[in-house]
């Protein structure tokens, strides 16, 4: 052969697991972290950048003796207690926390609070942009005021707030003005018997701010559809009937169709109900709607947890201390997902959020009997870098981003397949035991010229990591050949299924990376 420049083009084909008819699916928060000293009695949890670091912190309402704890974030899902915090609410303020609502009410882009309690009140807590809070005013409202949500309901480019009244039987609305002032409202929005929580978004085609509310003694759902002026009408065909106490929902498009949908879990039934908006306000109830969850759910969030560009449901499950995850197939359908991943006693409230900036969604939940929260971390797929060919063997690094060491000291092991015979896997470095960066792993075999297919198996005690690839080895082997990564590099993601599972399901493309073989030496042999 000519002792001259050649690169030839490889194409490498990356797989993933897909979701198979049983439901088993991916490890979505495989890791968890504690924050302790939150409060005697955390209710509820609420993000926003409370410093302006660009980094997420926490809110947490206690019921008793009636305060607000601040946790500022650095980043890696590490918070630390904010100077003035727990903010507690004085004099006459000390009837308890009951729900917190965060977003900007006086138009200065440092996150407010509004804070409803037991003594009928809403209190605002005004943002200083620096994780501390100044008091705000504290406005009436009905009797036994709710979880309230925030709302520019008169369209003035400033969020005001509305407070369902649970023994009242309707809405408190809040207009904010410039400056963090509020007007109360002089009427009040009449709706079934025991508001418990509102959701708000647009519903039908007016694009007016439309809201839904909980009632969880009748057991349904009103639909009121905003007229971009403070009022509110009753959608056709509302209320909607759902099951045992209604506690709360969330909304968001679960069936891809541009409308958006809401779902609702219920307290006693221990089940959630799928509604999907015909974008008129009115709604059809799911196919295979209502979807059993954990015990006793209080808390609900929509998110993309397994990163597939569908919405997937999270609930707390106060009766069973877990979330459960139910996986959206975009067509408004749901499969329970493999992991329910445990946490505090008594979980009141979850929110979905990138805690730790990596890209993925984490869960906090309230824990009101632990006296915790706890931060699901979502999961930060493996990955295999730097494939090598030298003298007939493949050598390629493995990083599990989860800080599993797939060996023997977690009854784990790393295996590969090659044209699907097994070959032998050694690390390169055996003495390297830190978890925290990459291993070398030879997979051992000479290699003819041609396309193989290469398996990669790697099991942390659990769970199983594969990347399937097809390589193509140019004419006279891999002596002195090197598989580098193209300008553009692609990463590669991985899935992950069960080691309890007797074979592998199916694959599914999802996407594919080019790598040139360039020549180390004179000569490729």
């Amino acid at each position: 052969m000519k002792n001259s420049r050649i690169s030839v083009l490889v194409t490498a084909l990356i797989y993933f697991f897909t979701l198979p008819q049983n439901g088993v699916t991916a490890r979505l928060f495989p890791k968890n972290l504690s924050v302790e000293n939150v409060g005697s009695t955390p209710l509820q949890v609420v993000t926003s950048d409370f410093n302006n670091d660009g980094f997420p912190d926490l809110a947490v309402a206690n019921q008793t003796p009636g305060s607000i704890s601040i946790f500022i974030g650095n980043g890696n899902g590490l918070f630390s207690l904010a100077i003035g915090s727990p903010i507690s609410l004085p004099g006459n303020l000390t009837g308890g926390v009951g729900d917190v609502v965060v977003n900007f009410f006086d138009g200065d882009n440092n996150s407010d609070l509004g804070v409803t309690l037991f003594s009928n009140l809403l209190t605002i807590l005004k943002g200083n942009g620096d994780g501390t809070f100044g008091m705000g005013p504290s406005m009436s409202t009905g009797s036994v005021p709710g979880l309230p949500a925030a709302i520019d309901f008169n369209e003035d480019n400033i969020m005001d707030i509305i407070v369902p009244n649970y023994s009242d039987g309707d809405l408190s609305l809040y207009m904010a003005s410039s400056g963090g002032s509020f007007t109360i409202l002089g009427s009040t929005v009449p709706v079934t018997t025991n508001p418990q929580s509102i959701i708000t978004g647009k519903i039908n085609s007016d694009l007016h701010e439309d809201i839904i509310v909980f009632d969880s003694v009748n057991n349904n759902a009103s639909v009121l559809l905003g007229n971009g002026n403070s009022t509110f009408n009753l959608a056709p065909g509302s209320p909607l009937p759902c099951d045992v106490e209604t506690a709360i929902g969330a909304i968001g498009d679960l069936d891809s169709d541009g409308k958006n949908d809401f779902v609702v879990v219920n307290f006693f039934a221990s089940n959630m109900n799928v509604f999907l908006g015909n974008g008129d306000g009115s709604f059809n109830q799911a196919p295979g709607s209502p979807i059993d969850v954990g015990l006793n759910p209080h808390g609900v969030v929509l998110g993309d947890f397994n990163n597939d560009g569908k919405q997937d449901v999270a609930t707390s499950n106060t009766g069973s201390d877990d979330v459960r995850l139910l996986l959206g197939d975009g067509n408004g359908s749901f499969t329970p997902a493999e992991d329910n991943p445990k946490v505090g006693d008594f979980p009141n409230s979850l929110i979905a959020g990138d805690i730790n900036v990596d890209g993925r969604l984490d869960i906090v939940t309230a824990n009101t009997n632990s006296k915790n929260l706890t931060i699901l971390f979502g999961n930060k797929e493996p990955s295999l870098t730097n494939p090598t060919f030298t003298n007939g063997v493949i050598q390629i690094t493995y990083t599990d981003n989860e800080g599993e060491l797939p060996d023997s000291s977690t009854g784990g092991s790393i295996t590969a397949e090659v044209d699907g015979v097994a070959v032998s896997v050694t690390q390169v470095d055996s003495s390297d035991t830190d978890v925290t960066d990459g291993k070398a792993y030879r997979i051992n075999g000479s290699f003819s010229s041609g396309t193989h297919g290469v398996k990669f198996i790697a099991n942390d005690g659990t769970y199983t990591t594969v990347l399937s690839q097809n390589v193509t080895v140019p004419q006279g082997g891999g002596g002195g050949c090197s598989l580098i990564s193209s300008d553009a590099p692609m990463p590669f993601p991985l899935g992950r299924v069960t080691c309890f599972d007797a074979f592998l399901f199916g694959l599914s493309l999802l996407g594919l990376s080019n790598f040139r073989i360039r020549k180390q030496n004179s000569r490729c042999n």
